[in-house]
């Protein structure tokens, strides 16, 4: 679409009523309907069914239009553009023009991202600046920078800094009004807390598979680095299966992306109605190692579904199907899944021809899948 196509599709509220040549049909049927006495009574419940509340132009509608159209034009590089509205009545009816001046657009002259003034910050930011999504000569879009923004905080999560929020970025804009032109400069800015400028590792990962939600403990052991922690009462899962489902190792930094593929990965089990994850970090002094505590809610293991069906055919067959499905989620407490079904059917000759030789059917089945559950690590640069 076109500027003025996407501005008059998305940008412009309240759309007119609907009509019909020219006549708004279902105000017209709102007004007609009158106000009814009762919440629930009929007149209500037609005109919220096909009634249409009347668009009514006011000087403030228009000024707040004009003021949505103005911050559009300029998250899109057109700075300061100039728009006129000029309203005309006709009878009832009334029509809003909007006349639009756009400038040329600016254009990118270069994007910069400033050393930080954290030492321990300077190469792991040089890093993250060579896959910028911005990109020179190209107008000025601020979904764009907003959206590499979001990215520069993506990559230090990738690369350990929990605590790195988009907040503690600073962006600087430079314009040049008689080229079209500006400079965008990322830098981090000065003041941000101290733990958002450390890395941290993996320490203990503690499952907790049987529902229970117990608050992160106080941990302030020396005892590092112990792996995966079963937490199951029960128990009813073998400690391999979250071994293999959770990225995390102890002793690696953490990683958002690690965390995105550990949760799809124990949603994937299928045993699990809700998988909740926290972070805490180890009770040390000048501590930069995370706890991560997974909680898992586990789902009914073993269940039975019936299935009765009624069948007609062309040929005059009619009948019934029935089928009987018998799964247990977690058969050998890894996640396997046994599923085991049975389907019989009947179908009897009701009409058309019967000079057939096999006019009835009859039909029985039996069906066993068993699956195992595994996974490949994923490699990272």
């Amino acid at each position: 679409k076109s500027l003025k196509e996407y501005m008059e599709y998305n940008l412009m509220r309240p759309q007119p009523n609907s009509q019909i040549i020219g006549y708004p049909y279902r105000a017209a049927l709102y007004y007609g309907l009158g106000n009814p006495k009762k919440e629930n009574g009929v007149r209500a419940k037609l005109r919220k069914r096909f009634a249409e509340t009347p668009v009514l132009v006011s000087p403030n509608l228009i000024d707040r239009q004009k003021q949505i159209i103005y911050d559009y034009l300029q998250a899109q590089g057109y700075f300061k553009p100039q728009i006129t509205a000029q309203f005309q009545k006709y009878g009832k009816k009334a029509i809003v023009t909007y006349d639009i001046h756009l400038p040329q657009p600016h254009l990118l002259s270069s994007v910069l991202f400033r050393q930080p003034s954290q030492v321990n910050l300077r190469e792991v930011f040089k890093e993250i600046s060579r896959g910028t999504l911005l990109m020179t000569n190209q107008p000025f879009q601020l979904e764009m920078v907003k959206a590499e923004r979001e990215r520069i905080q993506q990559q230090f999560h990738n690369r350990g800094y929990y605590f790195f929020s988009s907040n503690h970025l600073g962006i600087e804009a430079d314009t040049n009004q008689a080229k079209q032109q500006i400079q965008l400069t990322f830098f981090i800015k000065p003041d941000i807390p101290s733990r958002a400028q450390k890395a941290y590792l993996i320490n203990d990962i503690h499952v907790f598979s049987d529902g229970k939600t117990p608050p992160p403990t106080e941990d302030s052991s020396l005892d590092l680095f112990r792996g995966v922690i079963l937490e199951d009462s029960l128990p009813q899962y073998k400690q391999r299966l979250f071994t293999e489902a959770i990225g995390f190792r102890p002793g690696t930094y953490y990683s958002e992306e690690l965390a995105g593929i550990t949760r799809t990965r124990l949603v994937g089990l299928n045993n699990f109605r809700f998988v909740e994850t926290r972070y805490q970090v180890v009770n040390q002094l000048d501590s930069s190692f995370l706890n991560v505590y997974y909680y898992l809610s586990p789902q009914k293991k073993k269940s039975i579904r019936a299935e009765l069906n009624a069948i007609t055919r062309s040929n005059g067959l009619s009948g019934s199907q029935l089928a009987l499905n018998w799964r247990n989620l977690n058969i050998f407490r890894g996640a396997e899944q046994l599923t085991l079904s049975a389907l019989g059917s009947a179908e009897l000759q009701a009409g058309g021809r019967r000079t057939t030789e096999f006019r009835d059917n009859y039909r029985w089945g039996f069906e066993s899948t068993l699956s195992f559950p595994r996974f490949w690590l994923p490699w990272f640069s």
